[in-house]
């Protein structure tokens, strides 16, 4: 049986931010930003290509700032 490896479990993910329209959220795995896809994210799994970790956007994710404007 293959063992499973800490990027295999899908993190809930439950704030992202808009940059420039995008949907932005922080990888629950190795914290660093990326943009998911257009189109309905709440409630979607998604798999981070730098790190390979997964996460899942909670349907009750709420939006914060990531950055402040400058």
């Amino acid at each position: 049986m293959a063992e499973l490896k800490s990027t295999d479990v899908v993190l809930d993910v439950t704030e992202y931010d808009r940059d420039d329209g995008d949907v932005i959220v922080k990888c629950p795995h190795c914290q660093r930003i990326l943009g998911l896809q257009s189109g309905p994210f709440k409630g979607g799994q998604f798999q981070h290509r730098v790190c390979g970790g997964w996460l899942g956007v909670s349907h009750d994710a709420r939006r914060v700032k990531f950055f402040e404007s400058e």
